[in-house]
């Protein structure tokens, strides 16, 4: 978390607000990579004789950090202005772009808002939609091989490429070759979603919210379908029901993520922090969930459960509907400080006196010329 939350300030910094839904994807991608290569990679060094194969797990961590630390330390920037690596026209751009996103150099930084943060109805609309999305990825990832066993009634062999297929429309999965196919659907989306506000076919609000229904409502839709209509003779049908699962899941990324660095640019770091915390009690409210409600494995246990987040899911596409935003809140806007402004009138006086005295110039050169 605290490397979510350092990461995404200069995210909100660096990218323009019709990039950010595909810079999104690119920044959540590490971590499923992490999860798919992981396991592939351990594997294979658990099953070296060198220096007893499992201890290489922590070694290569440890070195693979090390190195990520030194590319940070080495090219790292805070903002475009202050990256030695970007082109003067490359900065302007960026500058003129993320304007009224950073605070001015030179100046004293305000206190951060902590309480306006907090109680912002932006704010706590993301914390809900991420509780929503977290709380349904772990009952995914966590409970999808025993919802294949008791109620569809596979066997481990199928239950295994039954998993792997679900994921493969999501940045959820285990295997390494599912790697590609689960990158498809978050990319798709994003660059579709940037494509629209680019064109200003839609606004950056606009944006967010009809991703982020597609991802709450598609969600619940998909587990209506199991509640009441998947059992052990639709096995196939359930496979397909699931990979919509995945591209609407997906579908969150250019919605709640993108307005979560939108909404208050210099704060976003503390924002995404409120959001990881609203998130781990929902990775961890689906696990209780499943050990209160399924006992015996029965169908109608895990409708009961399904229902949840049927019910979760929709109640968060509603307040996003009616409170999310991707517009920068006034509590976020940096404030110029009065040296600055003083400098600013007196630039426009000045201007003003030339254009004056350079009036006078040209109406007595005239009146030279007349006489």
């Amino acid at each position: 978390n605290p490397i979510y939350a350092a990461l995404a300030t200069p995210l909100s910094l660096w990218f323009p607000p019709n990039e950010r839904s595909t810079a999104a994807s690119f920044f959540t991608s590490g971590s499923p990579l992490a999860s798919s290569l992981g396991t592939l990679i351990s594997t294979q060094l658990c099953s070296s004789n060198f220096l007893d194969g499992w201890p290489l797990i922590f070694y290569f961590m440890s070195l693979a950090t090390i190195v990520w630390i030194l590319i940070w330390v080495l090219f790292f920037a805070n903002n475009p202005k202050h990256c030695r690596s970007l082109s003067l026209k490359e900065k302007e751009y960026l500058s003129k772009e993320n304007e009224a996103h950073s605070h001015p150099d030179g100046e004293e930084k305000p206190p951060m808002p902590l309480q306006k943060i907090i109680s912002s109805p932006a704010t706590l609309t993301v914390m809900f939609a991420t509780f929503a999305h977290y709380f349904t990825t772990s009952l995914m990832q966590n409970f999808l091989p025993t919802y294949a066993r008791d109620v569809l009634a596979l066997d481990f062999k199928s239950n295994g490429a039954f998993t792997s297929m679900t994921f493969t429309f999501k940045l959820l999965t285990f295997t390494s070759m599912t790697f590609t196919f689960k990158l498809l659907s978050k990319y798709i989306l994003s660059f579709t979603a940037d494509c629209l506000k680019s064109k200003n076919i839609i606004s950056p609000t606009i944006s967010c919210k009809i991703f982020q229904s597609a991802a709450s409502f598609g969600v619940a839709i998909v587990f209506i379908f199991l509640t009441f209509y998947i059992d052990c003779t639709k096995q196939s049908e359930a496979l397909f029901v699931l990979a919509f699962y995945g591209i609407f899941a997906a579908a969150a990324n250019p919605g709640y993520f993108t307005s979560s660095c939108s909404f208050a640019p210099m704060y976003t770091g503390m924002v995404l922090s409120l959001m990881e915390g609203a998130g781990a009690i929902g990775h961890l409210g689906a696990p209780f969930l499943v050990g209160l409600i399924v006992k015996h494995g029965k169908s109608s246990e895990w409708s009961i459960v399904f229902g949840i987040i049927v019910i979760v899911n929709i109640i968060g596409g509603i307040i996003f509907l009616r409170y999310g935003t991707a517009e920068i809140q006034k509590w976020a806007h940096p404030k110029s400080s009065p040296s600055s402004s003083s400098l600013t009138m007196m630039a426009k006086k000045s201007e003003r006196k030339e254009s004056q005295c350079s009036l006078l110039k040209k109406k007595a050169s005239e009146f030279l010329q007349c006489c």
